[in-house]
């Protein structure tokens, strides 16, 4: 850096800087959707619970995501008695994870015996 000028100030300042960090991107896991009733229908006439019908797409554009929003639940459709549902394993997929994490390292000479004080 000290090469645009040429001052013992101006290298004390802008030398002996580094840029490190760690960038994280992972995709959300897979979801499905959970049905109960509060009127106590017995849908499946026992055993295993109901699954909902799935009528249209869940999985939200990344532009309609929000903390609160993750699918479309207007997709989902209460099944009628002795109907299994059609609802797949996996329905839509969770948040992901965009992290940055990046640190600015300044070594400050302090005199001419290799001491330096570090600010980070």
């Amino acid at each position: 850096m000290s090469r645009l000028s040429r001052g013992s100030v101006t290298r004390w300042v802008l030398d002996n800087c580094r840029l490190s960090g760690i960038t994280t991107f992972a995709s959300g896991m897979p979801q499905g959707i959970n049905l109960t009733t509060v009127d106590g229908a017995d849908i499946t006439g026992g055993g295993d619970g109901p699954r909902v019908n799935v009528t249209g797409r869940a999985q939200l554009s990344s532009g309609d995501l929000s903390l609160t929003r993750w699918f479309n639940p207007t997709v989902s459709a209460r099944p009628a008695k002795g109907d299994p549902g059609n609802e797949p394993k996996d329905v839509f997929r969770g948040p992901g994870i965009n992290n940055w994490d990046a640190t600015l390292f300044k070594d400050f000479p302090l005199g001419k015996e290799g001491r330096v004080f570090p600010l980070r």
